[in-house]
C-alpha cells in the first residue's frame, strides 16, 4: 500500500504560482510605460507634430509626452505660427486632445525671455527639458523617439 502525501492547497504548484506572480507583475509595469518624444527643431515642425499625431492614433493607450527644447520651444508660444502662417496651436491642441502632454523647457524659456505664461493654453514646464527625458526613461521606462 503506498502512501499519499498531501500538500497544502498554496504550495501544489510552486513553479506555476510563481510564473504568474511574474506575468501579472510585468502587465502592471507595461501599464506604467509611455514614449517621451524629444523636439529640438523648429524646422521641422509640422513634420514631427503629424509623426506625434500619428503615433497617438495607432497607439492610444500609451502614455506620450513631448518634451519641447531649443528652438521647438518657438511652436509653443501663443501666436506662433509656421511658415505657411498656419498656427502652431491648432495641431498642438489636436495632440493635447488626444492625450498628449506637452512640456517646454524652462531653461529655454529663460533664454528666449519669455515664461510660463507666454506658453498656449494646455502646454506646461519642465525645468529641463534633457533632465525630464532622462528621467522619463530611467525612471518611468519610457521609450524615447527624437524627432
Amino acid at each position: 500500500m503506498t502512501s499519499m502525501t498531501t500538500q497544502p492547497a498554496g504550495r501544489k504548484h510552486p513553479v506555476l504560482m510563481l510564473l504568474i506572480m511574474l506575468v501579472f507583475s510585468m502587465g502592471a509595469q507595461a501599464e506604467t510605460r509611455g514614449v517621451a518624444f524629444h523636439l529640438d527643431r523648429l524646422d521641422h515642425m509640422n513634420r514631427s507634430i503629424l509623426q506625434v499625431s500619428r503615433h497617438l492614433q495607432g497607439n492610444a493607450n500609451t502614455p506620450v509626452t513631448v518634451v519641447f527644447i531649443g528652438d521647438a520651444v518657438h511652436a509653443l508660444l501663443e501666436g506662433a505660427t509656421d511658415s505657411h502662417g498656419g498656427a502652431y496651436s491648432a495641431q498642438l491642441e489636436q495632440l493635447l486632445a488626444q492625450g498628449a502632454q506637452l512640456y517646454a523647457c524652462s531653461n529655454t524659456l529663460e533664454s528666449l525671455a519669455r515664461t510660463d505664461a507666454d506658453l498656449i493654453l494646455g502646454a506646461d514646464t519642465v525645468p529641463s527639458g534633457i533632465a525630464e527625458l532622462g528621467r522619463l526613461q530611467v525612471e518611468e521606462d519610457y521609450g524615447y523617439i527624437k524627432l
